[in-house]
């Protein structure tokens, strides 16, 4: 990951529109309708770190396989109902 920064602010937009959206479903269920958010708040974003022990080794001898990174949001919003 060359820039974790952006990648961590992507997963937070991902995690409110996420929000948004079970809220829009609930509201729609209850016939309300979503207004404004009153609060918003992060309580977590992980990228597991990988440990590398206590020794280091050359870095021209790890090989370097392409694969996956999990990175999580977890947003908790409260919405106004019309």
């Amino acid at each position: 990951m060359s820039n974790p920064d952006s990648l961590e602010d992507a997963v937070r937009r991902l995690a409110v529109a996420d929000a948004r959206h079970r809220v829009e479903s609930l509201a729609d269920a209850a016939g309300a309708r979503v207004g404004r958010i009153i609060s918003l708040s992060e309580s977590a974003v992980s990228i597991p770190a990988y440990f590398r022990g206590s020794f280091e080794a050359d870095a021209a001898s790890v090989p370097v396989q392409p694969g996956e990174v999990e990175v999580n949001a977890t947003v908790s919003a409260v919405f106004a109902l019309a």
